[in-house]
């Protein structure tokens, strides 16, 4: 249902773009939006979705690019979870 409901957000997107760098930098970006937004809508504070979202991010290194919405959000939950 998540999943469902996170592709239905609407998500803060860059329409500036100038080279293939900054496309994927808007679209990390906008995953990372998308998920804060679903983290803070599950109760989760402001601090520990972001903390959690760096954590993910240093832990994943140049996959964490890669990620879509669907595995960051269960990555992110299974961390909080713990």
């Amino acid at each position: 249902r998540l999943c469902f409901e996170l592709k239905n957000l609407s998500s803060f997107k860059n329409t500036e773009v100038n080279t293939k760098k900054h496309v994927e930098n808007s679209s990390v970006n906008s995953v990372v939006s998308s998920i804060m937004e679903a983290l803070l809508s599950l109760g989760f504070s402001q601090s520990d979705a972001a903390g959690t979202i760096n954590m993910i991010r240093a832990a994943q290194g140049e996959n964490f690019n890669k990620l879509d919405e669907e595995n960051l959000l269960r990555l992110a939950l299974r961390e909080l979870h713990k």
